[in-house]
């Protein structure tokens, strides 16, 4: 059996290195891509339960009557507060920390702010601020 001129069709070893190194650097852009989608999604989840434990505490305070709310700065007994709200039994990445703070009454009202914390090092934030009227 004799072969065409020029031999059989099909690539060579050095298109395929090169098709396979194509392949590799686009597949770096998008593990890259996924990376960052994750830590976005687990930094918008942890937002998420921040803020629930916040507007959670902030009810429970506007549902106190004017006068027993006096001025102070509070946290919570229950820190470090897991995801659900529940007592932790140690300050870690995956808890949080609440806080309340009650401002001497100002024109007939008082000011409340519940800031909730969370992570390590430069903890990330929220914080909402209400004002009680008698």
């Amino acid at each position: 059996m004799r072969l065409k001129a020029g031999g059989p069709a099909g690539f060579t070893l050095i298109e395929v290195l090169i098709a396979l190194v194509v392949l590799l650097i686009a597949s770096m852009g998008l593990l890259s891509t996924i990376l960052t989608v994750i830590n976005t999604n687990n930094f918008n989840k942890r937002r998420v339960t921040a803020t629930t434990l916040a507007q959670d505490k902030l009810e429970e305070l506007k549902n106190l009557p004017y006068d027993p709310l006096s001025a102070g700065e509070y946290q919570d007994p229950d820190n470090p507060l897991t995801a659900e709200g529940k007592p932790g039994t140690s300050l870690n990445p995956g808890s949080y920390l609440r806080e309340w703070k009650v401002d001497p009454p100002d024109a007939g009202t008082k000011t409340v702010t519940v800031t909730v914390r969370w992570g390590t090092g430069d903890l990330q934030k929220v914080q909402f601020v209400t004002v009680k009227a008698p």
